[in-house]
């Protein structure tokens, strides 16, 4: 048994390759901090999240705010273009996701719910929807913020919340998102660290290392495939952790079979999550990091292989100095 408390985004694109129930092996990860599986039903880890918004707050954008829980969802239905600063919250015991997205034309709404639902709860990206950014709350009743740079036009909402309560299943509610006047330069938000999601299924972070303490991250999705979708998701990981390492043991857990790499896994903790992103987007979010060794993954499930990323070898191991 491997003491384990993991975000949704993680387990449940692993949970997702191995058939077990998503909203039962994110839950447990994310709200049993003394909690205990066995590590070849669902993959390990702790949670230790690190986000934050005071930077990002002193550049003085347009703020918008979401908020999701049992009474359903909030969002504003307009936006002026150009950079927002978006704070999403809900209220405990509950935690929240959101990703502005533009489904295709044509879906029905309930297919689009499905659809929205599916990326949120298993990492399952349409090839033919365009993502833009969102975030997940880290903790019960937390907010966690993010910077987007939209263009005029019309956008969607995607925002579910789930509770580890009777009736808290996951829900997702899809909202209009207009964003009005004219179009402008994209904007010039300040950030001390890129993150990006290269054609490969590989991760580039400059600088390496990347400053400790409260810091702008800035995520791009940057295939050359305009099918591409990425997500990250950040760790704090056990000294001499490598790419492969990584790779071996989520690939263990899917499969069943002991490896090294398990314990690896065991002992990563959860610090940071940018949502999906399609190509060609930019999100930026604050995390405040201590030094040490950490780690870069994605869980979002391949089209083509109907795989998680990571089993393919998106994962990245970074030092924070």
């Amino acid at each position: 048994m491997i003491e384990q408390r993991m975000t949704r985004r993680a387990a449940a694109g692993v949970a997702a390759a191995i058939a077990l129930s998503p909203l039962g092996a994110r839950r447990a990860a994310a709200q049993n901090p003394e909690g205990a599986a066995d590590p070849t039903t669902a993959p390990a880890g702790s949670e230790s999240p690190a986000f934050g918004a005071e930077v990002l707050r002193s550049f003085g954008l347009p703020e918008a705010s979401v908020t999701a829980g049992p009474d359903g969802v909030s969002a504003p239905a307009e936006l002026p273009a150009g950079p927002v600063l978006i704070t999403l919250s809900a209220p405990a015991p509950w935690v929240a996701y959101v990703d502005v997205l533009r489904p295709p034309e044509g879906i029905s709404g309930e297919d689009a719910t499905r659809a929205a639902l599916d990326a949120a709860q298993i990492d399952l990206a349409q090839p033919d929807w365009s993502y833009f950014g969102g975030t997940n709350t880290p903790v019960e009743g937390g907010s966690a913020s993010f910077a987007l740079d939209l263009a005029p036009g019309i956008y969607s909402w995607a925002v579910s919340c789930y509770a580890e309560i009777p009736g808290g299943e996951e829900t997702m509610q899809l909202l209009p998102l207009t964003v009005t006047g004219e179009q402008v330069a994209p904007a010039e938000i300040p950030f001390t660290v890129d993150l990006r999601a290269e054609d490969g299924l590989r991760f580039t972070i400059a600088p390496d290392p990347a400053p400790s303490g409260p810091a702008v991250w800035r995520f791009v999705n940057a295939s050359a495939n305009p099918a591409a979708q990425h997500h990250a998701v950040l760790w704090r990981a056990p000294e001499g952790a490598t790419p492969g390492a990584i790779v071996e043991g989520f690939g263990s857990l899917v499969s069943g079979t002991p490896s090294p790499g398990v314990e690896v896994v065991a002992r990563l903790e959860w610090v940071g999550y940018f949502a999906l992103q399609s190509s060609g987007t930019a999100a930026w979010a604050e995390f405040d990091l201590a030094p040490g060794t950490y780690a870069v993954t994605s869980f979002v499930v391949e089209s083509e292989t109907s795989r998680p990323q990571v089993l393919d070898g998106m994962a990245t191991v970074f030092r924070v100095a």
